[in-house]
This record gives C-alpha cells, structure tokens and sequence, in this order.
C-alpha cells in the first residue's frame, strides 16, 4: 500500500479521517500513560492507543500491525529525501544535521534518532532547535547581545527558549512553552466558534444525513468496489441533495474566538524569564520561528512582552531552523 505524504495526505484528512495520521510528534518518545496520549485522542479520529513494548501507537483499519510516532516520522524523512532528488538532483544523500526542541527529553531525542535510521539516513549531529534559529541570524556574533529568546510557535507545540551568548558560542539557559498549543488550536477554535454562532451545525448535520441516505443506498451483498462503481445513481442524489453554504466571520469575531489561545501564547514566556530571574528589558533579540508566528497579533503580543528587545521575522519562520543546522555544517 502506497504512503501518502505532505499536502496530499492533509487532503485526504475529511475523506478518510481514520486513515490520516497526524500531529505525531505530540506523543513521539513520550510512555504510553502520558497525558499527551489521552488529549490527541480525544482531538483525532484515528485510533491512538498504547502498546507495552512501543508506548504510544496509532491503529490504521486494513492493516495488521500498529504504527509508532517513529514511523511516522520516517515516512515524512523520505518524502522530505524525494522531494530533494526531483527538485534539486540529489540522489545520494546519506547523513543529516537534525534539530529538536530544547525540552527533549533523553527518549524523545531518541525517537527522533530512530525515525531518521527508519528512513536510511545516519544523523551526523543533534543541534537543538533553538539554538540552530539563534545561528541562522548570526545572533551570536552580534555585538551588544547576550541574552536571545527564540518563539518558536508551530502547528502543533509552542516552544519558548532563552539562549546566552558568550565569546561567539550560544548555550540554552532553559526552556517553556505549551505542548498542547499550536495553530491547529486556532483552526479548531473558528471551527468550533462557526458551529456554534454561523448555523456550522446544521450544514454538518444536512452533510451527516446525506451521507447516510447514501449508504443506505448501497447494496449490501456485493463488496465495496463493486458498490462505489454501481452507485453512480446514489451519487446523483447523494449530491442532489447537497447545496453550497458559506461560512465566515469578521475579524472581531475571529479575535474574539482565539482570545484565549492569545493569553497562553505569551504565558510560557513570562514564565521562564521568572523562573530565570531575570526582566523582560534582559532580552536583547527575539527569533521568531514557526508558521503560526506569521499571526500579526502574535507579532505585537511578543513585541508588547519585551520592549526592549528587537523582534526578528525577516527569515521565512518555517525554515529558520534549517538554515541554522545548515551553518553548523563541516
């Protein structure tokens, strides 16, 4: 059965929700009595379920044995390792620079080790990610800077880390942040704010029933292919009985519906600058990292915590870290 990666398979998350597996590296390395077991499942339609010898699995229907957040992520490497052969012709690559956040623990770097091996690559050297954002601006031979926080907000996890540089060399000083934040929280929170005041509910509903009205037209004593390709009269009903709705939102609404999430994004760093001792006017330079930093109202909340300091986005937040383990290289 052929593995479908990146955009493809995002796409592939309505239609086939028990099939689609994501947000992995939420339980990647972690035991299986961890609570971040418990919170992806209750937020996925794919089976996630422990395993003694593995912790953490996910179940996909048709298939015999249970996936590990391990091989997840070796799907993604060599999905990453073709992409690079069709587009810029390397064939041949056999080691990597890998990057993981900076509250890894022993097993989750571990984890991230083994998906690499999974796909056949050898990982030359661990750099952790706040650190590779730090060297991708050269922050570390600025002079004037000695204290760096890297916000690194992406999908799924909020990472916030305090770097100190001393004599060109960078060292994490200690890191916060929410494992259970990211943009898909965001997503979730206009899904569920259009359900609740746009009539979302209806239109699932009129989707549910749809739905419904087409397998009960299906006949039952023939298998699933035989069905799809005798079913073309059900079909024309099946979309008959749909119809196009908009939803949508004003931007005070939108604001209104994440005011919460804002409130957490800025949490964690509060914290570790008290849990450091030290003032928000310590903070010299900020490198700003993930996708969901792209939010203007994260920009201005982050600015707003540390005045004093200088706010870097001038490098694409996806790919901050990457050009950072691509300086470290021999």
């Amino acid at each position: 059965t052929a593995v479908v990666v990146g955009q493809a398979a995002k796409r592939r998350i309505d239609s086939h929700p028990h099939h689609t597996l994501y947000q992995a590296k939420r339980v990647l390395g972690r035991p299986s009595d961890d609570p971040a077991m418990t919170e992806l499942r209750e937020e996925v339609e794919f089976a996630v379920t422990a395993d003694p010898e593995h912790g953490v699995v996910f179940g996909v229907p048709e298939t015999s044995r249970p996936i590990s957040p391990q091989q997840v992520g070796s799907y993604v490497v060599s999905h990453l390792m073709r992409i690079t052969e069709t587009f810029l012709g390397h064939d041949n690559i056999k080691s990597a620079v890998i990057c993981v956040p900076a509250k890894f623990n022993a097993a989750q770097k571990l984890a991230t080790y083994q998906a690499f091996r999974q796909a056949g690559v050898t990982v030359a050297r661990v750099v952790e990610e706040p650190t590779a954002a730090a060297l991708a601006y050269g922050l570390n031979r600025k002079e004037g800077v000695d204290h760096i926080l890297v916000y690194d907000f992406g999908g799924g996890t909020l990472d916030v880390s305090l770097l100190h540089v001393s004599d060109g060399f960078v060292d994490v000083m200690g890191s916060d942040g929410d494992d259970r934040l990211g943009g898909a929280d965001f997503d979730a929170a206009i899904a569920h704010f259009l359900l609740e005041h746009r009539h979302g509910q209806a239109v699932v509903s009129r989707v549910s029933q749809a739905l419904q009205s087409l397998v009960q037209a299906l006949p039952s004593n023939v298998d699933l292919e035989d069905q799809l390709s005798a079913s073309y009269v059900s079909l024309e009903g099946f979309c008959t009985d749909l119809t196009t709705f908009r939803l949508s939102l004003t931007s005070r609404e939108y604001e209104q519906s994440v005011q919460a999430l804002y409130a957490r994004s800025i949490s964690p760093v509060t914290r570790l600058l008290n849990d450091l001792n030290l003032r928000h006017d310590d903070v010299d330079e900020v490198v700003m990292v993930g996708g969901t930093t792209r939010i203007p109202q994260i920009r201005k909340l982050v600015q707003q915590a540390l005045p004093s300091a200088s706010v870097n986005t001038h490098i694409d937040p996806d790919i901050t870290v990457a050009y950072g383990a691509a300086s470290v290289i021999d």
